[in-house]
């Protein structure tokens, strides 16, 4: 088996571990094609990264789509209705344009968990995602949000439907001088004002957070104690750096509670994003929860290279016969040496050893 891993890449290795990690939880791993119905992208454009998708007709006239998104297709396969919960895994490739740049080919890697979600799954995708970006091994955090305390507030400062996304595009901007100006604006009150601006200024530790706010309403007290207990729980089992920004953000029309974020130094955006995401699944016909996450595997690109292990043997060959280069090649690679055959020695190379076919049958 090492013998196996050790020829992977990094972003194999890594892909190989992530599937091994989750398979331990019970999540099976999911295959589907490289392309879906465009339609299912079309009703969902919100939900996707980027608003292009290569597009093209199969030989019954159906518009099809390279796949943008993993997690449309899982919740599609799901049944309606879920007792307990589904858990799935998938390791594929996704197509997307982003802004201002060409089509790209993303190797992404993740999870999804559809059915009764509860505080305990919660919170075992959140581990699984803190675990996920240990395996990279380089610093990290992870940056927790929730979609349903932001709402909750908005209602409750009078905020109307027609200005959330306004609101929302502010704390994600986390532009204080905005929001006091939306607010001054909208007539907002001034407890309600005080807790929009807070969105935006407490950031960082969990417990002060939290501590920050005072719930205006039933819904936003719920939501802040989800917030909480989540919080305790990850910090019990695990000593990763964990930290809530109000600034992490996903749609509303999809996500409903806890969203994340995982960013790695070196990387100059997050690497992994997740979330609750119940009101996808209930505009698909699933009468159930769901929440996941996915890696993207291209980005270790902007991490540094591990150097690679120099080579045990070089085994220097003149005009020795073929077969007898290759006898002496499969004599030390039978005793566990690593060999590269050559006729010349490498420039600049530094092998641990180097031996000649003449010389080591003398």
């Amino acid at each position: 088996m090492e013998d196996i891993l050790g020829v992977l890449s990094r972003e194999e290795y890594l892909s190989f571990e992530l599937r091994a990690l989750y398979n331990k939880y019970g999540y099976k791993l999911y295959k589907m094609s490289k392309f879906e119905a465009y339609d299912l992208y079309a009703r969902n454009k919100e939900f996707l990264s980027g608003e292009n998708m290569i597009t093209f007709t199969d030989n019954k006239g159906t518009l099809l789509a390279l796949k943008p998104d993993v997690t449309l297709s899982i919740i599609k396969s799901m049944p309606e209705e879920i007792k307990g919960v589904q858990k799935v895994c998938y390791d594929e490739n996704v197509y997307r344009q982003q802004k201002g740049e060409s089509f790209k080919e993303i190797l992404q890697l993740g999870l999804e968990c559809v059915g009764e979600i509860d505080l305990y799954q919660t919170c075992e995708v959140l581990c699984l995602a803190i675990k996920s970006m240990e395996l990279i091994k380089a610093p990290f955090v992870l940056e927790l949000s929730h979609m349903g305390l932001i709402l909750a507030a908005m209602e409750a400062s009078g905020v109307v439907r027609n200005d959330y996304e306004q609101v929302l595009g502010i704390i994600k901007a986390k532009n204080k001088a905005a929001m006091n100006a939306f607010c001054a604006e909208k007539k907002i009150f001034a407890q309600g004002a005080k807790t929009m601006e807070t969105f935006i200024t407490s950031f960082g530790e969990p417990n002060a957070v939290l501590a920050s706010f005072v719930p205006l309403n039933a819904k936003m007290a719920d939501a802040l104690d989800e917030l909480s207990a989540i919080c305790k729980i990850i910090k019990s089992v695990s000593t990763a750096a964990v930290r809530i920004d109000f600034s992490c953000l996903n749609d509303l029309s999809y996500y409903n509670g806890i969203v994340f974020q995982g960013f790695v130094e070196g990387v100059p955006h997050n690497i992994l994003s997740g979330g609750r995401y119940d009101a996808l699944a209930a505009k698909m016909g699933k009468n159930a929860g769901a929440i996941g996450f996915a890696l993207s595997l291209n980005d270790l690109a902007y991490l540094p290279e591990e150097e690679e292990d120099e080579e045990e043997t070089v085994l220097i060959y003149a005009d020795e016969p073929p077969a007898e280069v290759l006898a002496r090649a499969e004599e030390l690679i039978s005793q566990g040496e690593k060999v590269s055959v050559q006729k010349f020695l490498p420039p600049k190379a530094n092998f641990a050893k180097v031996c000649r076919v003449k010389e080591e049958q003398q």
